[in-house]
């Protein structure tokens, strides 16, 4: 049962029956379902050779994009907790983000090299690995994503005794709220509560398999993630902004 409320596998799963159906529209790209599911895969090896395991949180500040969403599958595919972060956010607001969800690893667009590089990112704790995805940074000790993830094409991710959620209520996300009546708190989110969404979604839209789904909300948000991109991975066909 668990298998099937793992969005990850939902990927998979597609990929053998359908592995030519699009999935993902994105600008100039046409992603099937089998070049998704082998994206989430590599991603998932480039993670787990950072040593990331099962129960670590993996942070991400990107603009809407499909490394956005190998991300997001990967972690799902290992049982790592993914943090989706406001790309708005101020150098302040992303420090107290980074101090209280304790990443293994931050995974950054170039776009915001400046709001990161104020940060003193060897002050925490556990210590932080920080990716940076586009223009390679001027600090050696931060990773590319794009040519690290690229090493490992065709390959998947070893298994391992603790991989994927064991159980449902294993989290999957945890999604910082707007913070209205103080700082913003970090809901944390499990794998049958993305499933059940995706199904409440599926009934609300009337969801078809050969319907496509515009993403224009940000994928940091719980809109974009879990009420657009989600379900319609699920029903196979969507085009993100």
């Amino acid at each position: 049962m668990i298998k099937s409320m793992n969005i990850a596998w939902w990927v998979q799963r597609w990929a053998e029956l359908t592995p030519d159906k699009p999935a993902l529209l994105f600008q100039d790209q046409v992603i099937t379902y089998s070049n998704l599911s082998r994206r989430s895969d590599r991603t998932a090896c480039w993670l787990q050779s950072l040593g990331i395991e099962k129960g670590d949180r993996v942070t991400v500040m990107l603009y809407n994009c499909p490394e956005f969403l190998d991300l997001f599958l990967a972690c799902s595919r290992l049982g790592a907790i993914f943090v989706p972060i406001n790309f708005r956010i101020t150098a302040r607001e992303l420090d107290y983000f980074l101090t209280n969800c304790r990443p293994r690893l931050f995974v950054h667009g170039d776009t915001f090299s400046a709001t990161v590089n104020a940060l003193n990112l060897a002050a925490y704790l556990p210590p932080l690995m920080v990716a940076v995805k586009g223009q390679p940074s001027t600090d050696d000790r931060i990773f590319q994503l794009d040519p690290g993830v690229a090493r490992f094409d065709g390959k998947r991710p070893f298994l391992t005794r603790s991989l994927g959620p064991a159980d449902p209520e294993e989290p999957q996300v945890i999604m910082y709220t707007s913070g209205t009546t103080g700082r913003p708190k970090g809901a944390v989110l499990s794998h049958r509560k993305t499933f059940f969404n995706c199904l409440n979604a599926d009934i609300f839209f009337k969801l078809h398999t050969s319907d496509i789904m515009l993403i224009f909300l940000p994928l940091f948000h719980s809109g974009g993630l879990f009420i657009q991109a989600a379900p319609i991975l699920q029903r196979r066909h969507h085009r993100t902004s």
